[in-house]
């Protein structure tokens, strides 16, 4: 049986790796999350993949924009890319749940940074 790195010795193109190999393994995408959420750029694009495509978990087209926005902000060109070909595939109602998405990660974000500095967000 293989055993899994820990999350902290283990990088966000090993958890890529590691759920092409296990591709229904949501524990992985949980610990992508926690590097997205931690402000990592390569992370953010890696989770609108991973929604994008359902690796791990159900496929969620509005997650998937929202984490590739996220990523685009931050100034990833790869992620405009993906999140032009998923916005394809998105239907009206899918498009109208992405803003109040996008606001829950950044906020999301926000607060790990200020707590990592010791600080709250009001």
């Amino acid at each position: 049986m293989r055993k899994h790195k820990t999350t902290a010795t283990r990088s966000v193109d090993e958890l890529l790796q590691e759920l092409v190999l296990f591709q229904h393994d949501p524990k992985l995408v949980d610990e992508i999350a926690l590097y997205a959420y931690a402000g990592d750029l390569h992370a953010q694009y890696a989770l609108g993949l991973v929604y994008a495509e359902g690796r791990g978990i159900d496929e969620d087209l509005v997650k998937s924009f929202a984490w590739l926005s996220v990523a685009v902000t931050e100034g990833d060109s790869d992620a405009q890319s993906l999140r032009y070909i998923v916005s394809e595939r998105m239907n009206d109602a899918q498009l109208a749940q992405v803003d109040a998405m996008i606001l829950q990660i950044t906020k999301k974000i926000n607060e790990n940074h200020y707590a990592a500095k010791g600080r709250t967000l009001n």
